[in-house]
């Protein structure tokens, strides 16, 4: 695969919009101040074996269109905007699941591998987090019920004894895992979608319909700043591995990078070619780039400082719901609503494994530490392991 960058001038009138739209509402504004850099590159168009015969149709349809209008500039961005499809490797799917866990009763939202290797965690819409035994699939303690509302999303502790627990109740629990022990509860002013622990274990990053970034104690609950800039909901955050940087995901077309220390907004990220909703972000283990599923099929990835694409994948057929870096940083999980689970290969771009399993929609992945195995949670109302060997 090869890629390509520009930072030519070039009207992108969709994220051009959308950014000054954020800047003209006050994006940024935190207990401190922030800022909106912008625009970035263009992003890195990738091309496949599978796909160069549609690039160089596509080409000559370009180059057609710049001849009659005379401008090389609508050329650059036909070109660099439209990336070409990566291949659905049908010809590299894989064996079934190595297991499936069935203890739910409706949707799983969210599913998180201990960073111990031992246990998974899942939550539901049926108002529980179970938690199982990694690869025998046995639950290990009574479900844990004290929300009363949609659990959306469930994350651990770096020291793989607590959990934290994010839900439409507006609550926010922590709990010793896996019995669900010594609760602490921490009250926010709408639905929470996404919960994530600082890499050192003394915060927790929450973000919801309240469309704010909120950073709390996780030993006194008190929230400590609050991030103000998205105009959507915001459906997923991740940590970056210095716990510096929190990058959030929206429905507003963004991703954004906040300073933890000050609550400066960093960078903003708008998809391309068109601004679509963002479903899941995540930070590469070097702390360099961030992955990002997005509405239109694709799974983008950035330079998380300077804003350059790196990558553009393409081999979805439908919404990108999650996207899961391996520790190693060698492999990029990608899942959502066509029910198949992908592996790319994180240098490439190359698909290694398709794992198709699921019956319905996949919502959430994670990786066990070692590399070798990878859980997904879905609508069919399961949580199932995936061997990579």
């Amino acid at each position: 695969m090869t890629s390509e960058s520009s930072t030519d001038a070039v009207t992108l009138p969709v994220a051009d919009e959308v950014l000054a739209s954020l800047q003209a509402d006050g994006a940024g504004e935190a207990e401190g101040t922030g800022e909106i850099i912008y625009p970035h590159p263009l992003p890195a168009v990738s091309a496949s074996k599978a796909g160069v015969t549609r690039r160089k149709v596509l080409l000559g349809v370009g180059l057609a269109g710049a001849a009659l209008v005379g401008s090389a500039g609508l050329l650059t961005w036909f070109v660099r905007s439209y990336p070409m499809p990566m291949p659905l490797a049908t010809d590299v799917e894989d064996k079934p699941a190595l297991l499936t866990y069935t203890g739910h009763t409706s949707y799983v939202w969210s599913v998180a591998w201990s960073p111990d290797g031992r246990m998974l965690a899942s939550a539901s819409d049926d108002q529980t987090v179970h938690v199982i035994s990694a690869l025998q699939g046995t639950l290990l303690a009574t479900p844990y019920s004290r929300h009363t509302d949609s659990v959306y999303s469930v994350a651990w502790s770096p020291d793989s004894k607590r959990l934290a627990s994010v839900s439409a109740d507006q609550r926010l629990e922590t709990w010793d895992a896996p019995d669900g022990y010594y609760p602490r509860d921490f009250r926010a002013n709408s639905w929470i979608w996404s919960v994530a622990w600082s890499p050192d274990g003394r915060y927790l990053a929450s973000g919801g319909g309240d469309r704010l970034v909120t950073i709390w104690d996780a030993v006194t609950g008190g929230s400590t700043l609050t991030y103000k800039g998205h105009k959507g909901n915001i459906n997923a955050l991740s940590w970056s591995p210095d716990g510096r940087s929190i990058a959030s995901a929206s429905s507003d077309h963004t991703t954004q990078v906040w300073s933890v220390a000050g609550g400066k907004l960093v960078r903003t990220h708008v998809a391309y070619p068109m601004a679509v909703t963002m479903r899941s972000v995540a930070w590469s283990p070097d702390g360099k780039r961030l992955a990002v599923a997005c509405d239109n099929q694709t799974v983008q990835v950035w330079d998380a400082f300077t804003g350059d694409h790196h990558y553009v994948y393409q081999g979805h057929t439908d919404l990108v719901y999650s996207v899961a870096w391996s520790h190693d940083g060698r492999y990029l999980a990608s899942a959502g609503d066509d029910q198949a689970v992908q592996v790319w290969d994180a240098t490439n771009g190359e698909v290694l494994h398709t794992f198709r399993g699921h019956s319905e929609g996949v919502r959430s992945l994670s990786w066990s530490p070692d590399g070798k195995y990878l859980a997904s949670g879905s609508w069919d109302k399961t949580v199932k392991v995936w061997s990579l060997s």
